[in-house]
């Protein structure tokens, strides 16, 4: 740049060439030479360095200004007025970038709080559609309780009949529980005869659901931990049912297809509370086309009872897409046991 401004030439190929053209003071060419130098430890580390060195070479005596004749003067009037030309030029190309910049800086930070914005609007809309699932089974030989267990997890009202969408291994925790797998081989192996039983409880976002005290009590019932007669249950009312649950892959070319097992199922309620909107399911959704980082956010009731107080309070995370593939995608949320079966929703709602 020192090159082209001294030589007024802003289209030189050959800077070290071009030095050795001008008539310059011997160490303002030997600076010249040194800030072009290939090796960069022989150039000046920092502008406070080059400032110092022309300092001292304006300090030194100037030689006197060649006389010019008047016809050859008109010549670098030209010259002046293409690098005036090429300057005003520059400076319009630089204020379109920055201007471009200052637009596109707008226009991203708008729509990043546009999408902030729309999905905090829809888990403050969708989370009352949110339900805590409690699923209590055993298996029982005469009367006596061989084993029990409990399993908790996340639906979500997907229409206004009452449907709602959860995870397989929530509602019928014992097709993959090993300890319940565990128990079974044992009867069968002493050829006791067993039978299974579950009763299936749903709560809704604001309900009364959890007896903390409860599980300080040794060896307690479910209704001593929860309040199962707030709930939708199986066997009471208001009823909730499992109305169908994918049947579980098991040849190795469906279990490649569907790497997820095909986890999910159905419930229904006979009434739905007033004030709950289905989420919108996007049933043509390509996740292979998925953006990687797309916002999401995604509800449930992550380590189940364990972060309820006495009501039911769904939780909201959010997230971002970070792998897609053909039948799954993946996002980097905080999840934890709890949030099975639970929605998570994108910027279009869905």
């Amino acid at each position: 740049m020192f090159v082209e401004l001294l030589a007024g030439d802003l289209e030189i190929e050959n800077f070290e060439a071009k030095v050795d053209e001008l008539d310059l003071p011997k160490e303002l060419a030997v600076l010249l030479r040194v800030m072009l130098a290939d090796d960069p430890d022989l150039r000046p580390q920092s502008m406070s360095e080059i400032a110092e060195s022309l300092r001292r070479i304006k300090d030194l005596p100037q030689p006197p200004a060649p006389v010019i004749p008047l016809e050859a003067a008109a010549a670098p009037g030209g010259l002046v007025q293409r690098l005036q030309k090429r300057v005003r030029l520059l400076a319009a190309a630089v204020a379109v970038i920055i201007a471009a910049g200052v637009l596109a800086w707008f226009y991203l930070d708008r729509e990043r709080r546009d999408a902030e914005s729309s999905l905090e609007t829809y888990a403050n809309r969708y989370a009352r559609s949110v339900g805590f699932v409690l699923v209590d089974y055993w298996l029982e030989s005469e009367g006596t309780i061989i084993f029990r267990n409990v399993a908790e997890g996340t639906a979500f009202l997907v229409d206004r009949e009452g449907y709602l969408l959860t995870s397989r291994h929530v509602v019928c925790p014992w097709l993959e529980d090993p300890r319940f797998g565990g128990a079974a081989q044992y009867v069968r192996m002493r050829k006791i005869q067993v039978s299974l039983h579950y009763r299936v409880h749903l709560w809704f976002e604001g309900t009364r659901a959890f007896n903390p005290a409860g599980r300080m009590i040794d060896s307690p019932d479910i209704t001593d931990i929860y309040f199962t007669e707030n709930a939708y249950s199986t066997d009471g009312s208001p009823k909730v049912e499992i109305a169908g649950v994918a049947r579980p892959p098991l040849r190795t070319r469906q279990l490649l297809k569907s790497p997820l097992k095909d986890d999910f199922a159905l419930i229904k309620i006979d009434r739905v509370p007033e004030g709950l909107v289905p989420l919108p399911l996007d049933l043509g959704m390509d996740p292979s086309k998925l953006p990687k980082l797309s916002r999401v956010i995604a509800l449930g009731f992550p380590l189940g009872s364990r972060t309820q107080v006495d009501t039911v309070n769904a939780s909201v995370v959010r997230g971002n897409v970070r792998r897609a593939f053909e039948n799954m995608f993946q996002i980097d949320a905080s999840l934890h046991g709890g949030n099975s079966g639970g929605p998570v929703i994108d910027t279009r709602a869905r």
